[in-house]
């Protein structure tokens, strides 16, 4: 405890990740490279020593769960914190939406930002990078 006090405010308590990657849309809307991409970030995080948790293929109920409870759960103040999503996903007015693989058009969408807020309000002192690897829909 009292060398942790002493370490420099920059260094973080823990480095921690979340990897979602959605490929199974069906049809024309099957992206065949999520499940390589998820695995070879994952695999260099642990590298980097990141505590890594890969979700794939979420419904709208589990995806929005998944996120929001890795954030209650996983995240503490001062963590370095890494989250990646590989998936389609589109933009609306400014707003990022990440699309479940029961998402239809733009129903069941989950708003980024909305993640974003809950992970900032849970690790006001942590430092956050998101990253999204996403085949643009056009939402009807």
């Amino acid at each position: 405890p009292l060398a942790r006090t002493m370490l420099p405010r920059f260094l973080p308590v823990a480095k921690k990740a979340l990897l979602l990657g959605n490929t199974d849309y069906g049809g024309d809307a099957q992206l065949k490279w999520v499940v390589n991409d998820v695995t070879a970030v994952a695999a260099r995080l642990k590298e980097l020593g990141f505590a890594t948790k890969v979700h794939q293929n979420l419904d709208e109920g589990r995806m929005r769960l998944t996120m929001m409870r890795w954030v209650d759960n996983e995240v503490n103040a001062g963590d370095l914190v890494f989250v990646y999503y590989s998936g389609h996903g589109y933009e609306e007015e400014g707003a990022n939406y990440l699309m479940p693989i029961d998402a239809t058009d733009t129903h069941g969408a989950v708003k980024l930002d909305h993640f974003l807020l809950h992970l900032n309000q849970k690790s006001e002192l942590s430092t956050s990078s998101v990253s999204a690897a996403v085949a643009r829909t056009t939402p009807t």
